[in-house]
């Protein structure tokens, strides 16, 4: 029986899944990204999440699949293989496969070929044909991500301080950024975004600013989702040769904010009217396994 291991290392979260045979064991922790959480956290998190699933070392694995939004970083990629390389038999880096977190969202939904939109805290596109990838976004929060969980909240906050400018009351977006994070008025919110700038932090609040009924609230939304949609156009024009162009989204917030999803997903077919748009139905990890899964089998045919 075949035994892999499939890891989605996400800026927010780790999820892992072993699949050894009838046996099928998850476990999930903090991210273990070297470019969100420092290598010393991702040194306790992926130790964590191995014992967890029963990898102590003495247990060997046919092959292991890592996607993370990092695995172009050549620092990222050494470090994962090092630290999971023992794990499998025999021990060597080609058993140890590290890729970009979109090719597990194409996977999962059975996709050898397509372009994956990804939006929770941060957003980005990644379209994959054959051995050509090709990207749009994705550059954090500082640069870009527009469209995701961050940027939402963001717009947000810009929305609160313009109304405080002009000495209009905060408004139902108001009373869920103010209650949420405890501050009086939108000076003491901004004090607290620039002091306290996480990404996850803030991004966990844009379904509730979503939801909130706010005026302001269906104008981010709209923009979100045409941000979102001109990611995939641009990936699909650098591409090409796709037709018709499957796209699935996928990320926390798209998964689960359905009519943030639906904005996107009409704003795509609208603008790429050759589209296939559709919601992951499978988690990304499960995309991992099956990557795990067709390195092992490569690897046996050529043993």
């Amino acid at each position: 029986m075949t035994a892999v291991l499939g890891l989605d290392v996400g800026g927010t979260m780790t999820r892992g899944w072993l699949a050894d045979g009838a046996e099928s064991r998850r476990a999930s922790g903090p991210s273990a990204s070297l470019a969100a959480a420092g290598r010393s956290q991702s040194e306790r998190v992926l130790a964590e999440l191995l014992a967890a699933l029963g990898l102590d070392g003495s247990r060997r694995l046919d092959a292991i699949c890592v996607g993370t939004a990092g695995s172009g970083a050549g620092e990222a990629v050494d470090w994962v293989v090092r630290r999971l390389s023992h794990l499998v038999d025999p021990p060597a880096r080609e058993r140890v496969s590290v890729v970009n977190d979109s090719r597990l969202v194409l996977a999962a939904e059975q996709l050898g070929s397509g372009i994956a939109l990804i939006a929770g805290t941060g957003s980005t596109a990644i379209g994959v044909l054959g051995p050509a990838e090709e990207r749009a976004g994705g550059w954090g929060y500082l640069l870009g991500d527009d469209g995701s969980g961050y940027w939402v909240t963001r717009e947000a906050v810009r929305e609160l301080c313009s109304r405080h400018d002009e000495h209009r009351a905060p408004g139902l977006i108001g009373e869920v950024l103010l209650g949420a994070t405890g501050t009086p008025d939108a000076l003491g919110l901004i004090q607290l975004f620039h002091e306290e700038p996480a990404p996850a932090r803030w991004a966990a609040l844009a379904p509730a600013v979503l939801d909130c009924g706010d005026e302001a609230a269906g104008s981010i939304r709209t923009r979100a989702a045409a941000a979102l949609a001109a990611l995939v156009v641009e990936v699909a024009g650098r591409l090409g040769h796709l037709d018709p162009v499957p796209v699935v989204a996928s990320g926390g917030l798209l998964v689960h904010h359905r009519p943030l999803a639906e904005a996107t997903l009409a704003a795509i077919a609208e603008r790429l009217p050759g589209a296939d748009g559709r919601l992951a139905t499978r988690p990304p990890v499960a995309g991992a396994v099956v990557l795990a899964r067709a390195l092992a089998d490569r690897l046996a045919a050529t043993a």
